[in-house]
């Protein structure tokens, strides 16, 4: 009895023993393979933010190289017709200025490095992607880009021939009459302007450039797309997968829905601040308020001047949603002028004096033409195509137009959400 009792004991010790082996062991190959699995989710999420990004960035140069070559016929075709600056368009005569001018301050959108630079300096990217053909690939994509940005900053076939310079000396020789209310060059002043362009040699060569440029851009784009298109391909990464990816982590909107934009949403740019109360019985109260420099024209003293104006002005309507468009109608006749000054303390002194009396009227003439402009302009219906972030805290309006030169341009707005106001 005593042995089988022993025998007992012995064979409950062995089982305990195994069941926590195989248990440690289990937990081990579960841990493992969650590893495993959270290794490749990343991994995959690594390649799609790649091939997210070189694909933008395509875009963004197409966008950006459509934009110049309408650009390019216009000037093309005011070079060889300088008889018709005077009597064509502000848009062409800008277009073409626009062109040949480089602003060292303004860079294309396709050159954002932000992306890159998460695969240049951490050593751990080749390892995260889990490829090393991938990796190269990518790598290889980014390289491209950067010889081509090399050229635009030093090759002369790029580089755009007007500095900032040749534009400050040219206006030093206008009159103010010469410049409009908002400091920009008026038709004869801007058509002169382009005719001098058109005799110096820089613009000349620049513009016999355009299809060499143009061979070096397609074979930057072929190169390009094939590289992206293999990386799909190497990670096995179709263009659903992508699509979800886009919405997942990029897009992080939800539908628009008129719960979601009942609301107080505000928007700042610069001084401009704009303020649009949505209520749940779609009716908005639109408040803007501005810092305004208006300019004025002194004939005496054959000088321009630039009014400080602070502005702010609230306006009634109402506004729906079809669909994902939000439509806004606002009613001209219910504004009201919060705030509307001309700060005269810039004039000279002698001129105050001299003109007391008539710069009185002139400035409130003045606010009336822009109370009117401005009531003409709130009185435009807005449509706008609307998104919601999915914390619903932020609201995108995109503007859609047509430009001149036949490019669609989508501004976006950004709002942020205040604390509602209560029911009226």
């Amino acid at each position: 009895m005593k042995k089988i009792a022993i025998n007992s004991w012995w064979s409950n010790f062995l089982t305990g023993v195994l069941a926590t082996a195989i248990g440690v062991g289990l937990t081990f190959e579960v841990n493992h393979l969650v590893e495993r699995s959270h290794q490749k989710k990343a991994q995959r999420q690594a390649a799609m933010m790649a091939i997210y990004d070189i694909d933008e960035m395509m875009r963004k140069f197409e966008v950006s190289k459509a934009r110049g070559d309408a650009f390019f016929h216009v000037a093309m075709y005011l070079y060889v017709h300088p008889e018709e600056l005077e009597t064509t368009s502000m848009d062409s005569l800008w277009m073409v200025s626009e062109y040949l001018h480089y602003d060292s301050a303004t860079m294309p959108e396709w050159f954002d490095e932000s992306t890159e630079k998460v695969f240049t300096t951490s050593m751990d990217a080749m390892v995260h992607l889990g490829n090393i053909a991938f990796y190269r690939n990518v790598q290889e994509c980014y390289h491209l880009r950067r010889n081509l940005m090399n050229q635009y900053a030093q090759n002369a076939t790029f580089h755009q021939p007007v500095t900032e310079d040749f534009i400050t000396e040219y206006r030093k020789r206008l009159s103010p009459a010469d410049i409009s209310s908002n400091g920009t060059m008026k038709h004869k002043a801007l058509a002169g302007f382009v005719r001098l362009l058109f005799k110096q040699p820089e613009v000349a060569l620049y513009l016999q450039k355009f299809h060499a440029r143009n061979d070096v851009y397609d074979q930057f784009v072929g190169q390009i797309r094939i590289l992206n298109q293999e990386n799909k391909f190497i990670m096995n990464i179709s263009d659903d997968e992508m699509k979800r990816y886009v919405d997942t982590y990029i897009s992080k909107i939800a539908p628009a829905k008129p719960k979601l934009l009942a609301g107080t949403w505000e928007t700042t740019r610069g001084p401009k601040t704009e303020i649009y109360d949505l209520r749940k019985n779609k009716t908005v109260t639109y408040t803007l308020s501005t810092e305004m420099q208006l300019s004025m024209h002194l004939e005496e003293e054959d000088m321009n001047v630039s009014l400080l104006t602070p502005m702010a002005f609230t306006v009634e309507g109402n506004w729906d949603l079809k669909n994902d468009t939000i439509m806004v109608q606002l009613d001209s006749t219910t504004m009201q002028i919060l705030a509307l000054e001309l700060d005269l303390n810039c004039l000279p002194k002698s001129y105050l004096e001299s003109h007391r009396d008539s710069l009185e009227i002139q400035k409130n003439n003045m606010k009336a033409i822009m109370i009117e402009s401005f009531k003409q302009e709130v009185s435009q219906p807005e449509i706008h195509p609307v998104s919601v972030s999915k914390t619903g805290n932020i609201m995108f309006w995109e503007s859609r137009r047509t430009l001149p030169w036949g490019e669609e341009q989508i501004d976006k707005m950004q709002f942020i959400k205040r604390s509602r106001l209560k029911e009226r």
